[in-house]
């Protein structure tokens, strides 16, 4: 061996071996973006760094598994009242009917249809909640149908009660028409249809008609033309309740209806005229008969 190997060999000897430190954490977003000097003193390229930078990357890792909030654990108390904040609004649901995507489909407006004119922001309702559970559905569903349903017309009410399907339709319990279709529009002929739907809403508490059914109507011709367009609806509110004039004393009909202005008195001496209602609810009951 010659003097230079063995100097080199002694040097070696000398030198003082230790494991390479890194200043950097690996799993920081910095710290493969430094070049460090190899063995040899050099450097590596632009080329590498990019790729040691793309497998670097950082990985998060939680602290602690974060598990979702037990909603169904709180008191039923407070889940009603969370569902009333959700899905109620203490001023109703206006609906009206709107195509969308060459359907025609039933949509929440801002207000009653005399109101629809003026700005009117309604209440933010999350009926997407129903479809959280099951358990959820059965709870909040009564909730969210049990308020007021307010219908711009019969093409409101028919194409609603055709979208929510038979099993929420007996969760209704008020719902309030605005405009009965008369004369020769052609929505007219949704009157029919509508009020054949309303026959599977078993549990409906009021029923109320707050618009003119026909001018100058008298009152047992405004009974016979209501009982033509809902026969199928007093039918079968009448077999649910076990009594077929549930009907009769399910509805209500704008008074404007029976005022005297509105229909011909030439039948009707002057002492009935007060007992007009009257005479409408006693022409469905015969009709019914």
């Amino acid at each position: 061996m010659s003097d230079q190997s063995q100097s080199l060999a002694a040097l070696s000897l000398l030198k003082r071996k230790r494991a390479q430190i890194n200043y950097y954490e690996s799993d920081t977003d910095y710290g493969s973006t430094f070049a460090v000097e190899d063995s040899a003193g050099n450097y590596p390229s632009r080329k590498k760094l990019k790729k040691a930078a793309k497998s670097n990357k950082k990985t998060i890792t939680l602290c602690a598994e974060v598990s979702p909030f037990p909603f169904l654990a709180l008191p039923a108390e407070l889940r009603n009242i969370i569902y009333d904040y959700a899905l109620t609004d203490p001023k109703g649901i206006n609906i009206e009917a709107k195509p969308k995507g060459y359907r025609r489909t039933a949509q929440r407006c801002g207000g009653p249809l005399p109101d629809c004119l003026v700005p009117f922001y309604p209440r933010t309702l999350y009926p997407a909640l129903l479809s959280v559970s099951r358990q959820i559905n059965l709870e909040a569903g009564s909730i969210l149908y049990k308020q007021e349903m307010v219908f711009n017309d019969t093409m409101a009410l028919h194409t609603f009660l055709a979208q929510i399907g038979p099993t929420n339709r007996t969760l209704l319990s008020h719902v309030t028409l605005r405009e009965y279709r008369t004369g020769r529009v052609a929505n007219k002929a949704m009157n029919f249809p509508a009020f054949t739907l309303l026959a599977s809403v078993t549990n409906l508490k009021r029923f109320n008609i707050d618009c003119m059914i026909g001018y100058f109507q008298e009152p047992k011709n405004m009974a016979k033309r209501v009982y033509r367009d809902a026969h199928h609806w007093f039918e079968g509110i009448g077999v649910a309740k076990g009594d077929k004039f549930a009907g009769v004393k399910v509805l209500d009909v704008a008074q404007e209806n029976f005022d005297r202005r509105c229909w011909r008195i030439t039948d009707y001496e002057e002492k009935e005229l007060p007992n007009t209602r009257k005479l409408f609810k006693k022409e469905l009951r015969t009709l019914l008969r």
